[in-house]
């Protein structure tokens, strides 16, 4: 689908939505005249945020999930250049070779990959701190 809408010269951005192990990971890939040109991830669980080439490689680990949701937006190219300005951590030089987008991607969802982005080994959560201390069903 990814190299399908390249060769399109697709204007706009592409998320995967997953939950597996470190809960709902989120990913945004930003096209523009069919070239990838920026990519953000978000761990949900840990409000985490993770920008440019390492935002791609989370998102295309996140494609290799078994579940999860992709919905594509198409947009106009001055509506992604907007993006990109506003969003500069977002930027990764372009991949501008469609044939290697394979290569690239992995041959199933990795969870050791998202380990080294996560603080959950270093930090607890605010609904893991609470149900510590008794507190687990409230809502923050």
């Amino acid at each position: 689908m990814l190299k399908d809408l390249l060769a399109k010269k697709f204007n706009g951005y592409i998320t995967i939505t997953i939950n597996e192990k470190f809960g709902f990971e989120d990913g945004i890939i930003i096209v523009s005249q069919g070239f990838i040109k920026g990519a953000h991830y978000l761990l949900l669980k840990e409000n985490k945020d993770i920008f440019g080439e390492d935002a791609f490689r989370l998102s295309l680990n996140a494609f290799a999930a078994k579940n999860g949701t992709v919905d594509v937006y198409q947009i106009t190219r001055e509506q992604v250049d907007l993006m990109l300005t506003f969003n500069e951590k977002t930027k990764i030089p372009e991949i501008a070779d469609i044939t290697k987008i394979d290569s690239l991607f992995p041959k199933s969802y990795n969870p050791e990959f998202v380990a080294r982005f996560s603080d959950q080994k270093q930090e607890s959560s605010k609904f893991e701190l609470l149900k510590r201390i008794g507190l687990g069903n409230i809502r923050i």
